[in-house]
């Protein structure tokens, strides 16, 4: 509800003293809430455009990888070279950020559904945005770090004998993928590239592409940053003019109860 439309809405009280005092009578939690739940549809749209940054890190991050892959790859402890070493590098990579951003994305659902049930909760994050971002910081690492080790150990458990079924499947698709021919085109474009590009171009292009989505996702990080600053100064914004809707109310009503006095 934006403050406008709960402005405008207003003119309807005319003959209704019921619904007027009832906004005169609005507690600060109550104009905190619709001040919080205003600022948060304007950000819809921002938080939108955010959101398809993130989902294109693991993307760009794959696709990197799978450019700067050289020579041999290992997936599943088998090593496998050629077309397939290239998809296996993006797919890695590419897993390896859907991981990260898929735990902060779990992490914000939990902050959020405690942000919604709790207004303490919710104020503190509002009052205390440093020491939010580093708990938040904190909780983020501690997953990260913890959730792969016990990958790790769910792995070491699985038998020798179906260790040996999927390294031959992946030797199966490792086969099948360096069987797709390259197109004639695409090769005189990479022999071409390979020859007349100078070694700093190349070597800045990997560095480039190594970072791509480490760029990525401090642009979305920094996007994120600015779309909280806009969305705690439309909360003030909404409740100062919350505020001063109700004291103008609250003015009015009680110069038209002295007049009713007077006469």
């Amino acid at each position: 509800m934006q403050v406008s439309a709960i402005s405008s809405s207003a003119q309807n009280f005319q003959g209704k003293r019921t619904n007027i005092d009832q906004v005169i009578h609005w507690d600060d939690n109550d104009l905190r809430e619709m001040a919080f739940d205003a600022a948060l549809k304007k950000d819809q749209k921002r938080r939108r455009n955010v959101k398809r940054l993130y989902y294109a890190v693991p993307l760009v991050g794959g696709l990197a990888a799978a450019a700067i892959t050289r020579g041999k790859s290992t997936i599943l402890s088998r090593e496998i070279s050629g077309l397939s070493a290239k998809v296996a590098g993006g797919l890695k990579e590419a897993g390896y950020w859907t991981f990260i951003l898929g735990t902060a994305v779990l992490g914000g659902m939990g902050i959020n559904a405690l942000s919604k049930k709790s207004e303490n909760f919710r104020e503190f994050r509002r009052n205390h945005p440093v020491l939010s971002l580093v708990g938040d910081v904190g909780l983020f690492v501690a997953a990260t770090s913890l959730i792969p080790v016990g990958a790790k150990r769910l792995y070491s458990k699985i038998k020798p004998e179906y260790l040996g079924k999927i390294g031959n499947g992946v030797d199966s698709v490792a086969n099948h993928i360096n069987s797709i021919k390259k197109p004639e085109f695409m090769k005189n474009w990479s022999n071409y590239l390979a020859i007349h590009t100078p070694d700093w171009l190349k070597a800045l292009g990997n560095t480039v592409l190594a970072f791509a989505p480490h760029i990525t996702l401090a642009s979305a990080f920094l996007s994120s940053i600015r779309n909280e600053a806009k969305t705690t100064r439309d909360f003030y914004n909404n409740y100062a003019g919350l505020k001063d809707f109700q004291h103008r109310l609250a003015t009015a009503r009680i110069d038209e109860l002295k007049q009713a006095q007077e006469d």
